[in-house]
């Protein structure tokens, strides 16, 4: 997870020199100011979207993960959001230095993961966190979209706010970052939409800007506030409808109190698929990751129809949006396993983050499934001594599979599994439309060969 920094500042944008914990001039103290919180965003439980999707964008070399949401009602909400993303992986994978060596290559990545910060049937907000691997570890940066569902239209921050008032919004928060000292240049804080690019509301109304650009010097997420009665004057139709839907999408706080929180499953062993006793009887497990999502329903059809158990390794953050799913998979003979939360390489990250990575997936899949899943399949195969140690402190099992089928076209997945299918062997499969038209053969010709389908959890060992 990145580091957040919250300067936390509630003044009318005429007082705001002097807001903030600096003592006002005697003209400035005739008029209110009133300190606020932090800038917090509260966010929206997907499972209560309905027709909610999630899309994915993924390539090998370089690593490239992301995710953002769909709507089956509004396609233009996915075709949108895929279109900003292809280009921004574009935009940074073009940006990587000419003759770099291959280690430099290979430890590039892009990776992107989404919350909601609004859905009602007029607006849905989407706050995108794109984060890039170089030499120097992970940057992140945050992007908030903003569907008009009767316009039928995917809308940039930017367009929350009336012609003219970027620049006076600009001209706030270059105030209020050099009261704040907060390390950003104010001469730097122009009136640019891409500076501005993700802005979103607390449950009060108030507008939180959010800023992480690097040409600013920002280095982390700095998030200013600006008051519900002072923002009103800036925003646009779309910004006063995204502020109302802010506030009928999280009226209230969402997290019970201690005493009333529900306790966590018990981390028990993983439920497998069959009886069968792979060291008498030739077996293979069959697992997917990278779901779920709009292929898995399709796949667990095809392995029913075989009548093959498999283990379906999940992000966190797809199961949460698409609990139907993970539910559906757990009623059929297959296994729910941790993909972590977001699919970013445990191998660049620092062991905190590690462990975050592989809790926040754990939870997310105990509370729909109701069993904690106690194996992990690390995102691209990628584990360390690092990764390893984590593991054992949180009493998880890694898991490494034997065949990796690949991203490419359906013949090519079929030849991959069939051919490095063994004895007691794991063979992936992404949850992709390729692997879908592939998986009938290779269940056909590895049922041929006598071989039993069954979980990872199954194999033993």
């Amino acid at each position: 997870m990145p580091r957040f920094r919250s300067v936390a500042c509630l003044a009318s944008l005429a007082l705001l020199p002097t807001a903030c914990g600096v003592t006002p001039s005697p003209r400035a103290a005739d008029r209110v100011v009133v300190p606020s919180g932090p800038a917090v965003i509260d966010f929206v439980d997907p499972a209560r979207v309905p027709r909610l999707g999630v899309g994915t964008i993924a390539q090998d070399s370089p690593q490239v993960h992301l995710t953002y949401p769909t709507l089956a009602d509004a396609p233009a909400l996915g075709r949108g959001l895929r279109a900003w993303l292809r280009r921004a992986v574009r935009d940074r994978v073009a940006a990587a230095p000419r003759g770099a060596g291959k280690q430099e290559v290979g430890q590039r990545a892009v990776n992107a993961d989404w919350r909601l910060v609004a859905a009602t049937g007029d607006v849905l907000g989407v706050r995108l966190r794109l984060g890039e691997l170089t030499g120097d570890g992970w940057t992140n940066g945050f992007s908030t979209f903003w569907y008009d569902r009767p316009g039928a239209a995917l809308h940039p921050s930017a367009d929350l706010l009336r012609p003219g008032g970027l620049a006076t919004l600009a001209d706030a928060v270059r105030r209020l970052v050099a009261v704040r000292r907060t390390g950003v240049a104010p001469s730097l804080i122009t009136p640019d939409p891409e500076l501005f690019d993700s802005l979103t509301f607390t449950r009060r109304g108030d507008l939180v800007v959010e800023l992480d650009d690097p040409r600013i010097g920002a280095t982390e997420r700095i998030a200013v506030e600006i008051p519900a009665a002072s923002a009103a004057a800036l925003l646009s139709d779309l910004g006063r409808r995204a502020q109302a839907a802010v506030r009928a999408s999280v009226p209230e706080a969402t997290t019970p109190p201690a005493g009333q929180r529900p306790a966590p499953s018990a981390a028990a062993a993983p439920r497998g698929g069959s009886a069968v006793d792979c060291a008498e009887r030739p077996c293979v497990a069959l697992a997917f990751d990278d779901g779920p999502g709009p292929y898995t329903a399709s796949i667990v059809q095809i392995m029913r129809r075989y009548r093959a158990c498999g283990t379906f390794f999940v992000l966190g953050g797809n199961a949460v949006a698409r609990p139907d799913l993970v539910r559906h998979v757990h009623a059929s003979c297959g296994l729910v396993a941790n993909h972590t939360w977001s699919h970013r390489d445990l191998t660049t990250l620092p062991p905190s983050e590690i462990a975050d990575q592989i809790r926040q997936g754990r939870h997310a899949i105990g509370t729909v499934t109701g069993t904690t899943p106690a194996l992990v399949l690390p995102p691209y195969g990628s584990a360390d001594a690092r990764t390893a140690a984590v593991a054992r402190e949180l009493g998880v099992t890694l898991v490494r599979p034997d065949v990796t089928a690949g991203l490419a076209d359906p013949g090519a997945i079929a030849e991959r599994a069939l051919t490095g299918a063994r004895r007691n062997t794991i063979v992936l499969l992404h949850e992709t439309r390729a692997t879908v038209e592939a998986l009938p053969k290779v269940l056909y010709g590895l049922a041929r060969r006598g071989y039993i389908f069954v979980t990872v959890a199954d194999l033993g060992g």
